[in-house]
């Protein structure tokens, strides 16, 4: 029931932030996120990059602040689910129910689902019922872990997080 409850406040969650980290072999890369419903997304890059989507009007805008340049394209394959899109569409019970462990100081449970052809683990604090984290591996890719992490669900983001219009 605590994974079933955990899809449910993703398939609420009108706003949420959170982090991505990919990591394949020892590089790691790091990427911020702010999501809005309807369809509207916030990604911040390594190299001060920032990529604006709204799926709604099918347009994108990538910002390089270290070029001062920008780039304004048709958003790319709006029909495609992003991580998570994924997350709202998961079924409410999970294909395994692993062990507790301890992440970050915390005592989680693991529930692992296949979707897509990726693993991915949800790893969820048995105290409060919060995600603390969702591990994705890729089995045709077994050097490459793809962390989410550091979700806030419902929280205020100002319409400007995401507007389009290109910078001065």
């Amino acid at each position: 029931r605590v994974f079933a409850n955990v899809i449910e406040q993703i398939r609420k969650a009108q706003t949420a932030i959170y982090v991505s980290e990919t990591r394949i072999g020892d590089t790691v890369m790091r990427v911020e996120y702010a999501r809005k419903e309807p369809g509207l997304s916030w990604s911040l890059l390594p190299g001060d990059i920032v990529v604006i989507s709204d799926k709604n009007q099918n347009k994108m805008i990538s910002i390089y602040h270290s070029k001062k340049e920008y780039i304004e394209r048709k958003y790319e394959n709006p029909e495609k689910p992003d991580f998570f899109e994924s997350m709202k569409s998961s079924p409410s019970q999970a294909n395994e129910i692993l062990p507790e462990e301890e992440i970050e100081g915390r005592i989680v449970q693991g529930f692992r689902m296949t979707e897509g052809g990726v693993d991915y683990t949800s790893w969820i604090d048995m105290q409060t019922g919060n995600l603390v984290r969702v591990e994705g591996r890729f089995p045709n890719a077994p050097d490459t872990l793809i962390v989410f992490k550091d979700f806030e669900f419902d929280v205020e983001l100002d319409d400007a997080l995401f507007d389009l219009t290109p910078p001065k």
